[in-house]
């Protein structure tokens, strides 16, 4: 479904992503786990059409990304960024309703299929709808934004970071919900620096440094290892 080809970034002078590949098959869940500043939410960024990448290749469904962020989510992606960077002044159901914007009047029928669910998956939204956003707890947002982003019908979900700052039950209600979402035909590409939740659900895994990829195997594989466990499970 995604297919990363040899990409490379840039901030100025600043070299962030160096020949980065990777790929996303149809129906996986694939986690890019390292330390902060390894470059994780850049590659997202750019997988998202929102950063430019200044070589290499981008394939969504065998054909070239995008390189407009509307233009890829019309295409079938979207993200969930890192600190979930909702409309915090606007409701919970506005931003609900932010999420499928590029959808048609035509699709109400299935756009009020879809809210419904979300609110299978997080019950608690339900009771918040005419909430603020920004009042929200921190876990009840990063429902809130995957909530939005699933609005869009995507084929390929991009999750940058969703445990950052949350409770451990709370964490592991949401990998739980990420499953889930997986389960029911949604394929996902995963950033996380809680290695062992992300590892745990996928089924292939990359470990970046300093912007490049430097291992990558199995889910289970990489759990496994003994230097990946050493530098990032604190063993």
């Amino acid at each position: 479904m995604l297919e990363v080809k040899d990409i490379n970034v840039f901030y100025g002078a600043v070299h962030a992503l160096h020949d980065v590949s990777l790929y996303v098959n149809d129906g996986e869940i694939v986690s890019v786990v390292g330390a902060n500043g390894a470059g994780k939410s850049t590659l997202m960024w750019a997988i998202a059409s929102v950063v430019p990448y200044s070589s290499g290749s981008i394939e969504f469904n065998g054909k070239p990304m995008p390189q407009r962020a509307d233009e890829a989510v019309k295409k079938g992606l979207a993200i969930v960024p890192e600190r979930r960077r909702l409309f915090v002044s606007l409701s919970v159901m506005e931003n609900i309703i932010m999420g499928s914007w590029l959808r048609g009047k035509s699709e109400k029928e299935q756009i009020n299929k879809d809210m419904e669910y979300c609110f299978s998956l997080f019950p608690i939204l339900r009771q918040r709808l005419s909430q603020r956003a920004g009042t929200l707890s921190g876990g009840e947002q990063q429902m809130l934004a995957i909530t939005r982003a699933l609005m869009s019908r995507p084929k390929l979900l991009l999750l940058d970071e969703p445990s950052l700052g949350l409770a451990p039950i709370i964490v592991e209600s949401l990998f739980a919900a990420i499953q889930r979402v997986r389960d029911s035909g949604v394929t996902i590409l995963l950033v996380e620096q809680n290695a062992t939740q992300a590892l745990a659900i996928s089924d292939r895994g990359y470990v970046m440094e300093t912007g490049r990829v430097t291992r990558t195997g199995s889910g289970e594989e990489l759990a496994n290892d003994r230097e990946i466990r050493r530098a990032y499970l604190g063993e």
